[in-house]
Order: structure tokens, then sequence, then C-alpha cells
């Protein structure tokens, strides 16, 4: 049996019903369930499977070692690393160092789940792009710290990096640049945090930015002072575009933090902000600090 005349060659698009024909065609032959590596990548099937490391995404079985073990293998390629649908358990941080991109099946159907109330799942730092995409994080509810994706540059900052179509569920903080610009979150939820469901701050180049948050959802109970959508400590140019934020804290709250840093180019338009306890937007100069300036809301 020809593998081309197996898998149906009119479908334009290579996804998860391509995987599962062609996974049940080596089953038939070898008593395989997972495609071998070299045969996926020589039909231009997703190149990087985590269930060819080891994972198993039941939801039960820790997966960390295999995960990271993906992770290393692939990370300066710019693959895509593809996580079939299942509830991958981690326990202690995924360290991205290189370009590539992180896959899930689809956003409902992929999880990354851990237990610590204090765990930084997902690191990384490099300056190239990373790109994530269809996924839910699903931390504690009893979250005391903690990062769900932590973006920071290498040698300088990380540039062009995109998270989409992601459920950021319970966990302390959700998403937090250290050094970053030009990045994107787009079509997101971010639900029950804690801490911030979005920090924005970039150390290398503390007004460099233009980054664009848009069409996402925030939604948290949490009364607690800290409790915020999206807090800002600088990096100018960035676009807040079409998002519903409900609850928590602050909605939106812009607080420079540094003697001599200037942040500027801010853009509030079409959100939906509504039933915070103190402030839907909240913009502070603390004393010692420089201005912020051209806001449009």
């Amino acid at each position: 049996m020809a593998l081309q005349n197996f898998v149906d060659l009119s479908t334009p698009t290579i996804g998860a019903t391509w995987l599962n024909k062609i996974d049940s065609f080596y089953t038939t032959l070898f008593g395989s369930s997972t495609t071998p590596l070299a045969a996926r990548t020589a039909i231009g099937v997703y190149g990087y499977n985590v269930k060819d490391y080891g994972a198993v995404g039941d939801g039960s079985t820790d997966d960390t070692t295999s995960i990271q073990a993906a992770i290393t293998a692939c990370q300066g390629t710019g693959a895509k690393l593809f996580f079939p649908k299942g509830s991958y358990k981690i326990s202690t941080t995924l360290n991205i160092t290189g370009t590539l991109a992180l896959a899930g099946e689809s956003r409902y159907g992929t999880s990354i789940t851990w237990t610590s109330t204090t765990l930084n799942a997902i690191s990384i730092a490099c300056d190239a792009e990373i790109s994530i995409e269809n996924f839910t994080f699903n931390g504690p509810l009893s979250a005391t710290t903690g990062v769900i994706v932590s973006l920071t540059g290498g040698a300088t900052q990380n540039l062009h990096s995109t998270i989409s179509n992601c459920n950021f569920v319970q966990g302390y903080h959700h998403f937090q640049t250290t050094s970053a610009a030009d990045w994107l979150i787009s079509n997101c939820t971010f639900s029950n945090y804690l801490g911030k469901a979005i920090k924005v701050q970039n150390t290398y180049s503390p007004d460099g930015g233009d980054s664009l948050i848009t069409g996402c959802t925030f939604a948290s109970t949490c009364t607690d002072v800290n409790c915020t959508a999206i807090y800002q400590a600088n990096s100018g140019g960035l676009k807040i575009i079409g998002n519903k934020i409900i609850g928590g804290n602050t909605g939106y709250r812009l607080q420079p933090a540094s003697t001599g840093i200037s942040t500027i180019d801010l853009v509030i338009v079409g959100n939906s902000i509504e039933n915070q306890v103190n402030y839907g937007i909240f913009l502070e100069r603390p004393l010692g600090s420089n201005t912020f300036g051209n806001v449009v809301i």
C-alpha cells in the first residue's frame, strides 16, 4: 500500500485528520500508533510531536521531562512542536531559549496543567521569535506567585513573539514581559487571575514596545489590589484594542516606576471595561518617575 494512496491528497490543509490517518497506516504496518518522526517530516506534517519524545497527555502522568526534551530538540530551528489533543501535566518550569512554535491541536482540546502554587510554567529567554497557539493553560486557583508564560530577551530583547487562541485559567500572573517588544497577544481569554493577567515591562529598552493586545477577554472575581487585567510599568507604543475586561480590582493600570523613564504613545481604543472594584483605567506617575504622554483613549 503506497502512503500517497492511503491519505486523502485532496485535503488542502495537513492537520489532525491527516495525522490520524497516517498513524493508523503505521499501526497497520508496524504495530505502532505514533508515526515515525522521519516519515512525518518527509510528507510535510508537523516535524516535531511531543509524543515522539514520550509525552502521554493523560492528565496524570508527569510529562515535564518529555516536553522539555522535545523543546530542546527543536528550539533554534523555528520548527513547530505539535501537542495532540490531551492534558499534559508538568511539575517544573519548561525552558525555551531558541526560536520555535508551540501548537496545540485546539485551545479546548490541548491543555497544560500543574498543581504547584508557585510554579513559573513556561520561561522564554531568547531574542528570536516565539509562537504559542491553541492551548489552555490551567494553573491552581490557590496560586500565591508564579507566571504562566514569561517572556524576556537573551542578549538584548525578545522581538515579534505571538500568543494566539489560548485560554489562561487560574494561577497568579498569566503573561509577563521583562525585555520584549513588538509582541502580539490575540484572541485569548484570561480568567481567575490572582495577580496581573498581563504585565508589560521592557528593561532593555524602557520606551521600546509597539506591542498589541487585541480581541481578548479578561475576567476575574479577585478584589485584591494587585489583581489587574493589564499592568504596564513601561514599554512605549502599546496598543490595547477591542478587548473585554470584566471584574478584578483594576482594568488597566499604567505605573512607571523608574526615574528617567518616559513612556509615550499609548492607544486604548474600542474596549469594554466594566465592574472593577476600584478603577477601569488608572494612569499614575509616582513621585520620582518620569512622564508618560500621547495617550489616546
